[in-house]
């Protein structure tokens, strides 16, 4: 199994290059761009049913890892490479982590995400996920943040998005 978190680890360090080009959007140095998922979350991903990897002519191409906070569902990394781009990957991935919720019965799925990346929060509204405001988060979504600040990510450029089409 720790093979395949290596291999997810390159996949992701390989789908954030894309970043490198847009550092004011997302406020990322290229160092912490090279960071991924650690092996724990990998493991609660895989524990919960909540992982899924994409293969594309029997290459794996993206990935998608999902953690349960109470009657939600959160999507705490999709990656697809730049190359397999626009071919619905990204989109199948999601959809598989809305069955998901519904089997499980949850209320919702949420993420995060960049505010002013264009192939990120647009995208995410196309699927049907809307904007949290702060006043909104709960205390997943708090404890979250929390996270971020100290990975060093620039609160002011994400946002809590979350469907409620899991029903």
């Amino acid at each position: 199994m720790v093979e395949d978190f290596t291999l997810l680890g390159e996949l992701e360090r390989r789908a954030a290059q894309r970043f490198l080009s847009i550092p004011r959007a997302t406020g990322m140095s290229p160092e912490q761009l090279e960071e991924t998922l650690s092996t724990e979350e990998l493991e609660r991903s895989l524990s919960e049913g909540g992982l899924w990897i994409a293969e594309w002519d029997g290459r794996p191409v993206g990935f998608l890892a999902t953690h349960q906070y109470g009657d939600s569902l959160y999507i705490r990394e999709v990656d697809v490479l730049q190359e397999y781009g626009r071919r619905g990957i990204g989109r199948a991935l999601i959809g598989r982590a809305f069955e998901y919720a519904r089997r499980l019965g949850l209320a919702s799925l949420f993420l995060r995400t960049f505010r002013d990346v264009e192939w990120n929060a647009p995208f995410y509204e196309e699927i049907g996920f809307r904007a949290v405001e702060e006043h909104d988060w709960s205390e997943a979504m708090i404890e979250i943040v929390g996270q971020e600040d100290e990975w060093g990510l620039v609160r002011e450029r994400r946002l809590f998005m979350r469907s409620c089409r899991t029903s």
